[in-house]
């Protein structure tokens, strides 16, 4: 029996795990009364699913959906704010998600048939994989020249390359370096205060290799790594003389050179005194880590659910019903009396919400910022720790400067962090 089997095998990762993932089967026995085709899908030579579709009565070919099997081999727990220092140089490099379910999965599909209750199997083979990123509100499967082409040895992410900044917490930023043909190095340099300065860099702040298997690049670009990755002898003075940091990634053919700009980002220092700004990292479309400073006020609140049950308010004596109990004090003439409960508060569980505001984004960056909004995973850093967040926001507004002129961007997130107080 001669069998097809076609899908999306795009070798840049195009295919969306969180859009459909349609693959085609076709047989010259697609007509056969009780015909169907078999469809199996493994990851890491693991069956996942096999599922028997019955062809389609108009085209005869049997349309399988692979999305709902290899959306749930995504993992979200990959997230780490800092390099532990165990593998990966230079200390601006935080992780590098892979094709084992962090940025993606591989998988493979075999296709075999039924016909007259016996199954053949594995007839058919085709192996792809899927990547953990969102499809856009327009132009969706037309991703390759409206997504991905121009992020290519770029930092992904589509916020504005000039980045009001604190110059103190950290600052992730993702890069994608797919392409293990292209043959150069890359190297992480700065300069400082103005445009048209020397980049400064040294030696061992070579990122990776770009035929490394590791695709995609967590980086953070805050002053702290930026220390530790090559300030100290580099660079004078300290960050408080700088008005103004450039990050650019380079790529040299060796580890000498002054190589080629690929991309960079201005980090302009951001100074509001009064407040403590609290950052956002969250799961951009591309599916890694960006970064959201809130840096006006942020207010703090808390919602507690009580669970109580009523008792008597009195207690019945020999002589009299008493409401309350007389107390008085053995070192003065003064009393007081404590009345009885009517109601016991015996449990209580209290949710923490914090309300933010970002000072004047820009119409890009509200353009970004609904990213966050769609983000499945948001932490906050408050005193330097990261705690998971959902955003209690459900709608959102894009905003242009010319119809509203600059609009300040609040929103409310629930620290997931329930706490039980007191139990009776």
């Amino acid at each position: 029996m001669a069998m097809t089997l076609s899908g999306t095998t795009s070798a840049l990762g195009f295919a969306s795990a969180q859009d459909d993932l349609y693959w085609i089967a076709n047989s010259n026995y697609s007509g056969t009364t009780d015909f169907k085709y078999v469809f199996d899908i493994y990851v890491n030579g693991n069956q996942k699913i096999r599922s028997k579709v019955y062809p389609d009565p108009t085209t005869k070919k049997g349309y399988f959906d692979a999305g709902p099997i290899v959306r749930n081999e995504i993992m979200f727990d990959w997230f780490t704010p800092i390099n532990d220092g165990s593998s990966l140089n230079p200390p601006c490099l935080v992780s590098t998600p892979g094709l084992n379910g962090e940025i993606g999965t591989t998988y493979d599909i075999r296709l075999g048939y039924e016909l007259s209750g016996v199954t053949y199997l594995n007839q058919v083979s085709g192996s792809a994989y899927a990547c953990n990123w969102a499809a856009p509100l327009l132009r969706r499967k037309q991703v390759p020249t409206t997504l991905w082409d121009n992020k290519l040895r770029k930092f992904m992410s589509n916020r504005n390359r000039v980045i009001d900044y604190n110059f103190s917490s950290k600052l992730l930023i993702p890069f994608w370096n797919y392409n293990t043909s292209y043959a150069n190095y890359y190297f992480l340099k700065v300069r400082y205060n103005n445009s048209t300065g020397s980049w400064y860099y040294v030696p061992n702040c070579q990122i990776s290799p770009i035929s490394s298997a590791a695709s995609w690049w967590q980086l953070d670009i805050g002053v702290e790594a930026l220390s530790l990755t090559l300030f100290e002898d580099y660079l004078p003075n300290s960050f408080d003389s700088y008005d103004a940091i450039e990050v650019g990634i380079f790529s040299q053919s060796g580890s000498t050179g002054d190589g080629t700009l690929l991309d960079s980002v201005l980090l302009k220092r951001s100074c509001n005194p009064n407040y403590s700004p609290i950052n956002l990292y969250f799961m951009n479309i591309y599916g890694m880590f960006d970064t959201a400073c809130f840096n006006l006020v942020s207010k703090l609140s808390l919602d507690t659910e009580r669970k109580s049950y009523t008792k008597l308010n009195k207690s019945f004596g020999n002589t009299s019903v008493d409401y309350f109990t007389s107390v008085n004090s053995g070192f003065s003439t003064m009393a007081t009396d404590v009345y009885k409960e009517s109601k016991i508060n015996y449990s209580s569980k209290t949710n923490w919400t914090y309300k933010l505001t970002m000072d004047y984004p820009s119409d890009e960056n509200y353009e970004w910022l609904s990213e966050l909004i769609l983000s499945p995973q948001i932490y906050a850093e408050i005193d330097g720790d990261c705690y998971p967040v959902t955003i209690k926001n459900t709608n959102y507004e894009y905003n242009q400067a010319r119809v509203n002129g600059l609009k300040p961007l609040e929103i409310e997130i629930e620290l997931n962090q329930t706490r039980y107080s007191f139990t009776r």
